[in-house]
């Protein structure tokens, strides 16, 4: 992910150069404007956002906006208990006799 925005910021910082060697004021001040905006998006993508979801990203039951028990695939916890909880319930019908005859 780190790649695709570090090229990013550098093909728009790149391609902003040439508004540098512009004689119009115009185009220098928005030259400013586009560097300083890739450079902040940039130091905000790798910093703040890559920090902010170590913090507070979702790890097992907690950070998850889902809490439905129609969404159990967002919760892995309580998805590996129910495949338990399905897998006690097949092993007792599995014992239970199909027929008459395999009660005698």
């Amino acid at each position: 992910m780190g790649v695709s925005i570090f090229s990013g910021m550098v093909t728009t910082i790149g391609s902003s150069m040439f508004l540098f060697l512009g004689k119009i004021l115009l185009f220098e001040k928005f030259a400013v404007i586009i560097v300083s905006t890739a450079a902040m998006s940039f130091l905000t993508s790798m910093l703040f956002f890559g920090a902010t979801m170590h913090t507070f990203g979702p790890q097992y039951n907690w950070g998850n906006l889902l809490v439905c028990k129609c969404c159990m695939a967002m919760n892995p916890l309580e998805e590996e208990k129910q495949i338990q909880d399905l897998e006690e319930k097949l092993e007792l019908e599995e014992r239970q006799p199909k027929n008459i005859y395999d009660m005698m």
